[in-house]
């Protein structure tokens, strides 16, 4: 079964469930500030898997993309999503990192929407951290 959204339903319903999936944990939410009503490009970490469910609700009802690793389009479900609103990046590989940073000038200079980065790439510790 495939089912597609245009940019016009795709990121307003994708707000809604986030708030509904937020109520219904009890997710408590404590907005500082606004985002520009410009282009702009957020980064910030991932804390937990909750960051996935916030996403749509920091955006709002903005189009956006978000840099992933490509392993995760293996991921039943998840890997479909990715492709509506993200940008695949292999880790370690130069030219993955190329051909994704010309996807996203290409996005951001066709005016298309923001994008959503996580410099870190990954929740909690990395397997290369030498904390680990």
């Amino acid at each position: 079964m495939i089912i597609y959204f245009d940019r016009k339903t795709l990121y307003p319903l994708l707000w809604v469930i986030s708030l509904v999936v937020t109520f219904i944990f009890g997710i408590r939410i404590k907005k500082t500030g606004n985002l520009p009503d410009i282009q702009f490009i957020l980064i910030w970490n991932h804390c937990s898997s909750v960051d996935d469910v916030l996403n749509p609700i920091i955006m709002g009802t903005r189009e956006w993309k978000v840099i992933f690793a490509s392993g995760l389009n293996r991921i039943p479900f998840v890997g479909s999503f990715l492709k509506y609103i993200g940008i695949p990046v292999k880790r370690g590989e130069m030219e993955s990192r190329k051909e994704a940073s010309e996807k996203v000038m290409d996005y951001l200079g066709k005016k298309k929407g923001n994008i959503l980065v996580f410099p870190e790439g990954v929740r909690g510790i990395a397997k290369d951290s030498k904390d680990h």
